[in-house]
């Protein structure tokens, strides 16, 4: 829903409006830095709970000593937020057709919006430990159509205006918070009594907590560095560009998140119960199927990214313009998919000195390189910086990984679970992209792409024993009936 509405973002607010939501992402992910682990914390805790003979008390506790810590840390942050506003809206950006006062008007709801989505990761990641994984997809399958039909009302019948749209936005999230509150306390286990607030727990996590801390920090660092210098260096109508490919070529990630969700507190449960066999099935799994949908993604934008923007935006020159562009960055958030299949059975023993220290170093590496080539090269030196350093950073951390975590089978996931899925749908994707180009009309066009993903998707699954098997499965009792 979020991609299918930025078009309509774009058409009613702007490039440079645009580039102030894209900022908006950015300042965001710099805020959930502040969770200083305690949310990854609380998913670890409750994911484990069972393992306890007090599992119904110590799951309440675990949640109710954690939202009084999260509800002031999003109370700081939004007044924060507030604070600096006048000075971003004024010295930071590089406007043209927005005023300062705009854009200062426009942070403030921004700082508001902030907040209520910190509080409402929170929830939902006590949701996906308990994983109630459906009910919550059902939840975000509502709120997602209701934000963006929201905002175009909004622009079409009252104002295209930031602070409207920021606050529209904050508005389905505090509903979406009120939903999860009621749904984490239907699902925790009955206790004989009341939850308290427990010290002794955020004490207890000190060190995963601390190491998670780090690794969002130089997460952030490596991960938004990017955006946050280019918001600096570039134009803002330039930032919008980029802004709009990074969110496009981001759109890989939805493939990520539901697999991730799912399999993470089983790993980090069935680690805590030594069950190797089992972690190891789950962990390779995984890897395959996240190798094979968002090998589908990245094959479509990199043999037919033009097509699939002129289908987008609907206009000729910005599809041009930005397809090559959310080509590369999507090549580079691939690599960055790899790394993040990788730190699911990282974070699931409980290893996170890893991530901070690989963080670091990206942090270290890719800031001197965008301030070299972003000046010279512009949006596609930024991009190429991205896709270098991914592909850098994941075959490091492929190595360090798999010396410490399932010993002696990184040659086999990297060959079997993550390319041969991902190379079968980039093939597949090849041969079929001319017909894309021969189809007529939008509707027949976007048909005919959708249709090339999902075989090349279908083929990447077919390289997956369990996939296979299962499919076989499910024809042999089509036989039967």
């Amino acid at each position: 829903m979020n991609f299918i509405f930025i078009p309509i973002y774009v058409h009613y607010l702007g490039i440079e409006s645009y580039g102030i939501i894209g900022f908006y992402a950015t300042m965001f992910a710099f805020m959930t830095l502040f969770d200083l682990g305690l949310i990854s914390s609380v998913v670890k805790e409750i994911a484990i709970v069972n393992t306890r003979s007090d599992a119904a008390e110590r799951s309440r506790d675990v949640v109710r000593t954690f939202e009084c810590l999260i509800f002031g840390i999003a109370l700081l942050l939004a007044l924060t937020v507030y604070l600096a506003a006048p000075w971003l809206g004024v010295e930071w950006f590089s406007a043209e057709k927005l005023s300062g006062e705009e854009i200062t008007n426009a942070i403030y709801f921004m700082g508001l919006m902030g907040a209520i989505r910190f509080i409402e990761l929170f929830y939902r990641g006590i949701v996906i430990a308990l994983e109630q994984q459906v009910i919550l997809n059902i939840l975000e399958s509502i709120s997602a159509p209701v934000k963006g039909i929201g905002a175009w009302i909004i622009f079409e019948f009252v104002s295209p205006s930031l602070q409207l749209f920021f606050l529209w936005q904050s508005l389905v999230s505090l509903l979406m918070i009120v939903a999860l509150i009621v749904l984490v306390y239907l699902r925790l286990p009955r206790a004989e009594r009341s939850p308290k607030i427990d010290m002794h727990i955020v004490w207890s996590t000190k060190l995963f907590a601390g190491g998670m801390f780090g690794t969002a920090v130089f997460g952030f660092l490596f991960g938004q560095v990017d955006k946050l210098i280019l918001s600096k260096l570039l134009t803002l109508e330039d930032f919008g560009v980029y802004s709009l490919a990074s969110t496009v070529a981001g759109a890989i990630f939805i493939f990520v998140n539901p697999v991730a969700q799912a399999i993470q507190p089983r790993l980090m449960n069935q680690f805590a119960m030594g069950d190797v066999t089992g972690f190891t099935k789950n962990f390779r799994l995984s890897s395959a199927l996240l190798s094979a949908l968002t090998g589908a993604f990245a094959a479509i934008m990199v043999t037919s990214g033009f097509q699939v923007m002129l289908l987008w935006t609907n206009s000729p020159k910005l599809a041009s313009h930005i397809a090559f562009l959310v080509a590369l960055i999507t090549l580079g958030n691939l690599f960055s998919v790899y790394v993040r299949i990788l730190s699911l059975a990282q974070y699931a023993t409980g290893w996170t000195s890893l991530s901070v220290y690989s963080g670091m170093t990206g942090f270290l590496i890719i800031s001197p390189l965008l301030f070299v080539f972003t000046p010279k090269y512009g949006v596609i030196g930024a991009a190429w910086v991205w896709f270098l350093l991914n592909v850098i950073y994941f075959f490091t951390y492929h190595y360090l990984v798999f010396r410490r975590i399932l010993i002696g089978q990184g040659v086999t996931w990297l060959s079997r679970d993550i390319f041969t899925p991902a190379v079968t749908a980039l093939g597949v994707t090849w041969l079929l992209s001319d017909l894309s180009s021969f189809s007529q009309g939008a509707v027949f066009r976007g048909s005919t792409l959708l249709a090339i993903s999902a075989l090349s998707c279908f083929a990447a699954l077919l390289t997956i024993n369990e996939a296979r098997r299962w499919l076989f499965r499910l024809w042999q009792r089509g036989q039967i009936n």
